[in-house]
């Protein structure tokens, strides 16, 4: 738990708790011998790289920055994951300033506005609708992307499903 606190001390648990789920931590806890008060060893040992990942990104919830780089954030999520941390951004994103750099198109493509750099230099720039109408490397880009789109949109279906069965078993734990 103070681990994501770590930016601010202050955080309640639920906030913890909320901002562990946002960042498709459950399964993670739910494998941790005592959840989130479990000790995690220097460097995250004993944890993947997805899940420090996730937990960076739980840390970054809790803070609640008003401008938040992400930096490949979902480079080692798989989709399902991925499609969890997409809708917390699109949560915060009337409270924050969302800067993404990504190699995704999936993380770009409900973005406001998109700058393709080449070499340092701005290559194309605008919204990814104009950018796709355009033609160009981002059309290109995209187009490559769409066996991506197929995976995630099925990953997206299983976390659907995965959050109506945790709903129900909810339901039935509080019946009993």
């Amino acid at each position: 738990m103070d681990n994501i606190r770590y930016k601010r001390q202050s955080a309640t648990e639920e906030e913890v708790l909320q901002a562990a789920m946002a960042a498709g931590l459950h399964a993670t806890l739910q494998r941790l011998p005592e959840g989130l008060q479990t000790h995690v060893g220097e460097s995250g040992m004993g944890l993947s790289v997805g899940e420090r990942q996730r937990i960076q990104i739980a840390r970054v919830l809790v803070a609640k920055p008003r401008i938040l780089v992400l930096d490949e954030a979902t480079a080692n999520l798989d989709y399902s994951t991925e499609a969890e941390v997409k809708k917390t951004i699109e949560a915060i994103r009337a409270t924050t300033t969302i800067i993404i750099i990504a190699h995704r198109y999936s993380m770009v493509r409900d973005a406001d506005h998109v700058i393709v750099l080449t070499e340092g230099q701005v290559q194309e720039a605008g919204s990814p609708a104009q950018l796709l109408e355009n033609g160009g490397w981002f059309s290109d880009w995209a187009e490559s992307a769409e066996g991506e789109k197929v995976e995630e949109e099925e990953a997206e279906e299983e976390t659907e499903e995965e959050e109506e069965e945790e709903a129900d078993e909810s339901e039935m734990d509080e019946e009993e």
